[in-house]
């Protein structure tokens, strides 16, 4: 055969391989772009040992001897890690084979170099279909909350060689990881402690949908209308002059935060003020909405006393949550997708409602100039120090900061914290910035490449000069922008009337939701009543040992188990409202689940036990539920009878 049929016939080999393999691997979609586009790079070496491995550039990556020495390493990686294990570098993935053998742990590897990928792709057969594989932090964000299962721990664990050649890299990826573990225990936290909180306020408050529509009611009145979203950053000295023009080519949607800044600059009422729960920010609300003709976005977990704060129209709205299932059934509304701060309620709002472009202003998501606020707001004159040296930020004049959070849930703010640094806005030197404002940033990062890859015809414009790159966002100063704009006339009292056309709740259908829902409580404490007994029942048979009594004992309990679950279905908010005390009791400490998977009786008995106590949760959270229900009903019922 001539050297030019070998070398067809070696291409058509591994043409065949890398078709088959990326077909059957777990890739993101811009890791399968990427790695469809590369050209293979380095050269496939066989090793002493007969195993393979990768040299480019003068570096072996994935040498398994390597991986094999780092006892230390893949020590604390058991069968039951509770973590997510990160690998940086397939190699030719040796690490991976490694660490999958010895844990049911989620295993993701970030590959730098697509090419290096395709050469392995292109090699052989590939044996880790369950492994997912991604290129880039914003894809390993958009992963992290399918695979993480709100686990509170990541391990990263990185392949020889890549270190070297991708420093950079390895940089992003750890700061990445940082954040991502921070948001789990923070969710994780969050829901233990504030879930119970949430669904008794939107029960209460619930009721002001009568009168006061949802703010994505408004439907289309706003597509393709600009939406200025206004933050409270340093950066926002530079802009605020200029927001009053910015009201007269679209739609001003300002944090409550920011409002005492446009009011130092007399930049005349936004059109809407939005408002978490986190913080007591009545005060902000009436600032901002002083003049009358601001419509208040706040939520409808937040405290009902927030609801009346202010003197603007109140256009409520409520989160896109599991637990908030029924809530679009109920208004023929969807939710608002929340990243942790009130600019992403804001972002979210303009999506729903179709505006383009969506422009950032004041997002600094940094700590420009030292600051962390713009001047006039109500932390105007916190500061920040940031050391190289030691990684730390120092913050000074928090008073204000300490005043407010006292007596929240989100505790005393800290006098320091870690060091994070962002690429600056428009390529310049790097920021400072924290874990939280790093997370926010990152999210805005995942919205926009949402928007890409969702093919949705919306632009993205950051005007926050000073602060923090973003990317997926067009970089250009507001002055610039808005001259580019026609003027378009946009009144808050035009947006409150289509939102009455469309957003409002009869109070038929709410009493007869209220209703519906308690009587679905209703029949789930039934239900854990009985799974509750069955339990003892089965417990019991146990205890005597009798095979006879015992198998119709799980039969029982089999049946008692499908009934409650076929209830639970029902009514999202039950999960919700029972997740702390849940949680809990069937995290189960290592040594006992070590106990369990070597004596089967213990392991039974123990699930027993756990079964009859999360029937015992189960039906006193269906209890309270039935009961806030049943408030609402008779509320309602009472204001119609009125």
């Amino acid at each position: 055969m001539s050297d030019d049929a070998d070398k067809a016939s070696a291409f058509d080999i591994r043409a065949s391989f890398f078709r088959e393999n990326i077909g059957i691997a777990a890739l993101g979609n811009q890791t399968r772009e990427a790695l469809e586009a590369a050209t293979a790079k380095g050269v496939v070496l066989t090793l002493p040992s007969g195993d393979p491995a990768l040299t480019y550039d003068g570096i072996l990556f994935g040498a398994p001897s390597d991986i094999a020495m780092e006892d230390r390493i893949l020590g604390p990686i058991g069968l039951h890690y509770d973590g997510v294990v990160v690998i940086f570098g397939l190699g030719f993935g040796h690490a991976v084979r490694a660490i999958r053998d010895r844990t049911r742990a989620p295993i993701v590897v970030f590959e730098p170099e697509p090419g290096l990928l395709r050469t392995v792709f292109e090699h052989g057969p590939w044996d880790l279909p369950t492994v997912h594989i991604v290129s880039t932090t914003v894809e390993l964000d958009r992963l992290w909350p399918q695979i993480s299962s709100n686990r509170p721990h990541a391990k990263l664990i990185v392949s020889p060689g890549y270190p070297k050649l991708y420093p950079e890299a390895l940089e992003r990826l750890g700061a990445a990881i940082r954040n991502l573990v921070a948001d789990v225990e923070l969710v994780e936290n969050t829901r233990s402690i504030r879930y119970r909180e949430w669904i008794s306020h939107v029960l209460q408050n619930i009721p002001a949908l009568v009168e006061h529509p949802l703010a994505v009611g408004i439907g289309s009145e706003l597509r393709g209308v600009p939406a200025f979203i206004i933050g409270a950053g340093p950066s926002l000295d530079i802009n605020a002059k200029y927001i009053k023009e910015a009201a007269t080519k679209g739609v001003v949607i300002c944090v409550e935060v920011a409002g005492r800044a446009l009011a130092k600059h007399n930049q005349g009422p936004a059109h809407f003020v939005v408002s978490l729960e986190g913080q007591n920010l009545a005060t902000e609300l009436e600032v901002s909405t002083i003049e009358g003709e601001t419509i208040r976005v706040i939520s409808l977990c937040a405290h009902p006393t927030s609801l009346t704060a202010g003197t603007g129209a109140l256009m409520p709205f409520f989160e896109s949550l599991p637990a908030f299932r029924q809530l679009p059934e109920l208004t023929g509304s969807p939710g608002l997708t929340v990243g942790g701060s009130v600019s992403t309620v804001a972002f979210s709002l303009a999506l729903q409602l179709g505006c383009s472009p969506i422009v950032l202003v004041g997002q600094d998501m940094a700590f420009s100039g030292g600051k962390t606020h713009a001047g006039g707001t109500l932390f105007e004159d916190i500061r920040v120090e940031s050391s190289k040296e030691t990684g730390m930020l120092r913050f000074s004049n928090f008073e204000v900061a300490t005043r407010l959070r006292e007596a929240s849930h989100l505790g005393p703010p800290a006098s320091a914290d870690a060091l994070f640094e962002a690429e600056g806005w428009g390529g310049t030197a790097s920021v400072s910035t924290n874990s939280t404002f790093n997370s926010y940033r990152m999210w805005f990062e995942v919205a926009a490449d949402t928007v890409k890859q969702s093919g949705l015809d919306f632009r993205l414009v950051n005007c926050t000069e000073g602060g923090a790159r973003i990317n997926g966002f067009e970089e250009m100063t507001l002055r610039q922008l808005i001259d580019t704009l026609p003027d378009v006339p946009v009144t808050p009292a035009s947006l409150l009337a289509a939102g009455k056309r469309r957003g409002l709740v009869a109070k038929s259908v709410l009493r007869k939701w209220a209703a519906d829902n308690a009587s679905v409580c209703h029949r789930i404490k039934r239900s854990a009543f009985l799974l509750e007994k069955t339990s003892e029942m089965a417990a019991l048979a146990m205890v005597k040992n009798e095979p006879h009594a015992i198998k119709r004992a799980f039969e029982r309990l089999d049946r008692a188990e499908r009934e409650m679950r076929l209830a639970a279905r029902r009514q999202p908010m039950l999960d919700a409202w029972a997740y702390g005390l849940l949680h809990d009791l069937t995290v189960a400490p290592q040594e006992i689940v070590e106990a369990r998977e070597r004596d089967a009786k213990h392991d039974a008995e123990w699930g027993i036990r756990t079964e009859g106590e999360i029937a015992k949760i189960l039906r006193r959270s269906a209890t309270d539920l039935e009961e806030l229900f049943r408030a609402l009903e008779a509320r309602v019922a009472s204001e119609s009878s009125n």
